[in-house]
Formats: structure tokens, sequence, C-alpha cells
């Protein structure tokens, strides 16, 4: 792919290369990031897919433009999603990922060996196959717990019809845009709460 064929959102100097993030809604402000390379650009049913390795950061995930993950700093985002519900737990047996196409959560949820199963229900799994590949610093790479099983669709309808109940749920969720405005609605977290035991514990971030 050709530099004419990439986002405007990648710039071009001379020799250099540099990422532009606008502030999703009024746009009033931009940060800019030097890069080293980009690692891999392509697009799913649902939106543009970056891996990019930067400068100050190192390889990071950007959807549709936005940044989502770091490997510099990614760490403090998954571990508090994941080991403060695992802690606060007396007993968790099964767990379940909402999102986290990029497979932190879940990476940091198979460092607890008295769970029997992680779930993650991720709705594009163009995501998840190219962080597996390119972002291994916080995927894990492809070697996968045996515990952890892929579910990919919308999480949505996931809680809605799931008979099982889960112990711990984490929730990973994008902004509210298009297609994920649904995870930040009340019905939404009402069948969360079903999805639950009675004991269980949510955490959203």
């Amino acid at each position: 792919m050709n530099n004419s064929e990439l986002p405007k959102y990648f710039k071009f100097d001379k020799d250099e290369i540099w990422f532009e993030e606008f502030e999703v809604e009024k746009k009033t402000m931009k940060i800019t990031y030097k890069l080293n390379k980009i690692l891999s650009y392509c697009t799913s049913k649902y939106q543009e897919i970056a891996l990019i390795d930067t400068n100050a950061f190192g390889p990071c995930l950007v959807l549709d433009g936005i940044m989502q993950s770091t490997t510099k700093d990614g760490f403090i985002y998954n571990e508090m999603i994941t080991h403060i519900p695992m802690l606060t737990h007396k007993k968790p047996k099964r767990a379940l990922v909402i999102g986290g196409g990029d497979c932190g959560a879940v990476r940091e949820l198979s460092k607890y060996r008295e769970l029997d199963s992680i779930d993650m229900v991720e709705l594009d799994e163009v995501v998840t196959r190219e962080c597996i590949k390119f972002l291994p610093e916080i995927s894990g790479g492809e070697n996968f717990d045996s515990r952890v099983n892929f579910k990919f669709g919308d999480g949505v309808e996931y809680v809605k019809n799931v008979s099982q109940k889960y112990d711990v749920i984490s929730i990973d969720s994008p902004d509210p845009e298009s297609y994920a405005k649904d995870l930040f609605g009340e019905e939404f977290y009402r069948n969360v709460k079903k999805s639950l035991n009675d004991d269980g514990v949510m955490v959203w971030i």
C-alpha cells in the first residue's frame, strides 16, 4: 500500500511519518505522534484498523483514527479492568470480557488459575487478529490459555440471550459512536446484571 492510499491522519514529512489524532467531537484539539513505522493498516466491515509503532509509546492500536491502546501504558487500563473485580470476588470461576479486542484483558485474567473459563465477546474479529499479530506485547501473541474462548459477535446481543452466569464481567467499550452506542444503554446494563451470579462483580471503563 502506498502513502496516497492511507488515511489523512497519517502525515509524511520527508523521511518522517506522523500520526494525527483529533479530539473526537468538536475537533478543537489534536495530538501528533511521531512514528517509527506503520505496522499494519486495513479496514473491516466496522472500522479502519491501524497498528503503528510510535517513538514515545511503542506499538499501538488505532481505530478510525483514534488511539485505543499503547504498549507503554496499556497495562494500566488492562490491570484495572481485570484485577480489581477478580480480587473483589471471593471465589471467581467464570469471567466474561465484552470488547477488549486487543486481548489485554483476557491476558490478565489468564493469570488467575482459579478461573475455569474466560469468554471474550468482540464485535470485530479483524481487530483481534491484527493485535495478536502486531501487538503481542499486549495481546500475548498466539499462545492463548486454553480457558480463553473467543466469541466474535455483538456483546449487546450476547448478554441479552446468554443463559449461563458469570462471576466477573469486564466491559472494555470503545467510544459511544455508531455501532458501539448500545453498549451505553440502560437495556444493555440490565442484561449484564442478569448475566451475573448473585455475588457477581461487573466493571466498566
